[in-house]
């Protein structure tokens, strides 16, 4: 049961329903995420804006995906792990690759890496080791990589950090690919 509801479209300020038509027409739905966000308006923009700038960054949209599913799993979010599982199949992520990413594994050099990352600067809130931040760099992460790996873990804690405290409900399947649209 949600603590915070989602606010539906027709409840909406005009600002916010034009934010949940743009993510509506991307993915063909308004996840409850997004409508629960639209209780504040500035936080919805916020989130959205990032990751509209993340989508346009360096790190592909594969890796961005495993991302937030690895940083899903060791926050405990549900709500993340079942969206990003479905982003994930509609970008065409195997589903064993999604869910080794869920894990920390990847079977890709410079994606576990990126991972490995990932997971370092949450478990240590960024104060990383000389040693971990020189492995992503023998394994290829870039400064700009690095930078991105960041961004991607302070977005997704803000997302799993949400969802846990309104209680958002999953709103699709984990295994949703092209869902009918919903309000």
């Amino acid at each position: 049961m949600h603590r915070i509801h989602p606010l539906p479209a027709h409840q909406a300020p005009e600002t916010v329903a034009a934010l949940y038509e743009a993510v509506r027409q991307d993915l063909s739905l308004v996840p409850n995420l997004i409508r629960t966000l639209g209780n504040s308006r500035a936080s919805l923009d916020a989130y959205l804006k990032l990751y509209a700038s993340l989508a346009n960054g360096n790190l592909p949209s594969s890796l961005r995906e495993k991302l937030a599913l690895r940083i899903a799993k060791l926050n405990g979010c549900d709500y993340c792990l079942a969206i990003h599982h479905a982003i994930g199949g509609m970008l065409g992520v195997p589903e064993k690759e999604l869910v080794a990413a869920e894990g920390g594994l990847s079977f890709d050099t410079w994606e576990q890496a990126a991972l490995d990352l990932a997971e370092a600067v949450l478990a240590t809130r960024g104060n990383v080791s000389a040693d971990s931040y020189a492995a992503a760099t023998r394994a290829g992460i870039t400064p700009e990589d690095a930078t991105e790996v960041v961004a991607h873990v302070a977005m997704n804690i803000f997302a799993n950090y949400f969802t846990r405290l309104a209680q958002t409900k999953i709103d699709f399947p984990r295994n949703w690919v092209n869902a009918p649209a919903a309000a």
